[in-house]
């Protein structure tokens, strides 16, 4: 009998090593689901505040399972769950895009035998063919007016890299936004039309024209500043004029 009781909470013992506590939560809202999930992990949590209030969340679940339940009832919740630099982001329908669809930038017309993309063109004509389209974010017939999310990361043409520090200006509604360590961006705009300015020190502009329908990404690309230099004349000195080659003595 005591050699059976011993094995039984040898078993209890292992179970609980093997599957952790069990962790509760009751209908708390996502910004605390979110503070919950990140003590699971060293990734950064980002989601829009608009959605914090809302249908609380119920999960039961083992220690060490967590954040595997937490995600699949955002997922059901209707969010997608991106990660990207050490960063998670949390987005009410579609998520981020991580890349360009292949052959986004390619050249339209006769001759092209399809295969030329962006690597074809220079600089300069990718920031202009990027900037010279309207960008219908959402579907329309799921547009429900309000005030919408727009999220992504901006990043250098040349070396696709991301850029930190980059300011995000909306001239409708005078909203302000600024990418992160990340190269990250979110700004609140309004559905419907709306025209961002995006600019950064030594950076081109970027002026870019959005149809908002729904919550969702646009990446965004920026070319380095060529500065021009004036002109710059350079004479020898006329060794007449040195007195003493000696250290610490000045030349007039």
């Amino acid at each position: 009998m005591k050699k059976l009781f011993l094995i039984f909470c040898l078993l209890i013992v292992s179970l609980s090593l093997l599957y952790g506590q069990n962790v509760s939560v009751y209908k708390i809202s996502l910004d605390s689901l979110v503070k919950r999930m990140q003590t699971y992990t060293s990734e950064r949590f980002f989601f829009p505040e608009d959605t914090v209030q809302g249908s609380g969340y119920t999960i039961n679940a083992p220690d060490n399972l967590f954040l595997s339940e937490a995600e699949k009832a955002l997922r059901d919740n209707g969010y997608s769950i991106t990660r990207k630099d050490n960063g998670v982001f949390i987005l009410k329908g579609v998520g981020l895009s991580t890349e360009l669809p292949a052959g986004y930038f390619q050249k339209k017309g006769a001759g092209t035998d399809g295969n030329e993309f962006m690597d074809a063109l220079s600089e300069d004509e990718k920031v202009a063919s990027f900037q010279n389209k309207i960008y219908e974010i959402g579907r329309k017939e799921n547009n429900r007016g309000g005030k919408l999310f727009l999220s992504g990361f901006i990043k250098n043409v040349r070396t696709g890299e991301p850029i930190v520090g980059v300011s995000i200006y909306n001239e409708k509604t005078k909203t302000y936004a600024q990418t992160d360590e990340f190269g990250f961006y979110k700004i609140l705009l309004p559905s419907g039309e709306n025209q961002l300015m995006a600019s950064g020190f030594s950076l081109e502009d970027v002026k870019l024209n959005l149809l908002m329908y729904e919550t969702g990404s646009l990446d965004i690309i920026m070319k380095e500043k060529i500065f021009s230099l004036s002109g710059a004349t350079v004479s020898a000195e006329s060794s007449n004029n040195r007195r003493s080659n000696q250290m610490g003595v000045e030349l007039v």
